[in-house]
């Protein structure tokens, strides 16, 4: 039986409704979870009464009155390119989930590697592995490297034909450079602190700095061209770019 116009109106209006309601819903997912995560922190100070509470919310340049800004400019600024690039990955899988863009499997890909730069810049800005994790878990530093270790090999083997398929140039940088740094921590180990090492802390942040902008340039690339080639493919059988996605991604 044929629905007459104005009751097709009516459930067009009562579907839109009802996604408005989802949406607004969505909306507070984040305020939720804050106030969780909130929650969790009070109930932990009252366990720690050597932690004052204004610790957690004081900037840490103003909490150690160096009248230095420029203190941590680096650091600060891996930090953003981390969750930037992380940023940039979650927001192609959204797009290219919504639009069930073939092939999920990059899809999964992109979500995979917003996960791995959100940790990381999250691990860069608290000092998880080298310094939280220690103190107050009881944990050990070479725990973390080889838990790195293992995540790496395994994200290899997993996405290998992925990683391999586009902007390889990007990547091998990322990689090649945060690996050397990381090898010169290791080198250095506990000589860090000698005068005479200085030249290796140095260059050790430097390659560190330069892997973070090699990953924040290769995730922007990647998920910019994956995103435009899932609305593509969504709109036209033609997908972009022709030269790279042309089987599906």
């Amino acid at each position: 039986m044929a629905q007459s116009p104005e009751h097709a109106s009516k459930l067009w209006k009562f579907s839109l409704l009802s996604q408005a309601s989802h949406m607004r819903l969505i909306g507070l997912l984040p305020i939720l979870l804050a106030s969780g995560l909130m929650a969790v922190v009070i109930i932990w100070l009252l366990n720690r009464p050597d932690i004052h509470p204004d610790y957690l919310f004081q900037d840490a340049i103003d909490f150690n009155q160096t009248g230095r800004p420029y203190l941590g400019f680096f650091s600060n600024l891996s930090v953003i390119l981390w969750l930037s690039g992380a940023n940039w990955c979650a927001f192609a899988t959204l797009i290219r989930w919504r639009l069930a863009a073939p092939n999920q499997r990059f899809t999964l890909y992109l979500g995979a590697l917003a996960s791995v730069g959100l940790w990381l810049g999250l691990d860069d800005l608290y000092l998880f592995h080298e310094s939280l994790a220690v103190r107050y878990l009881g944990l050990k530093e070479e725990m973390f490297l080889i838990f790195y270790a293992i995540g790496v090999i395994l994200f290899l083997v997993f996405f290998f034909h992925q990683l391999i398929q586009h902007e390889r140039l990007y990547l091998c940088l990322s990689l090649g450079l945060l690996g050397f740094s990381q090898l010169i921590d290791l080198l250095n180990g506990q000589q860090r602190l000698l005068a005479g090492e200085r030249h290796l802390i140095l260059l050790e942040d430097v390659t560190q700095f330069l892997g973070v902008v090699a990953f924040w340039t290769y995730c922007a690339r990647i998920s910019l061209i994956a995103g435009l080639a899932a609305f593509q493919t969504k709109a036209s059988p033609f997908s972009f770019p022709p030269t790279q996605f042309r089987q599906g991604q």
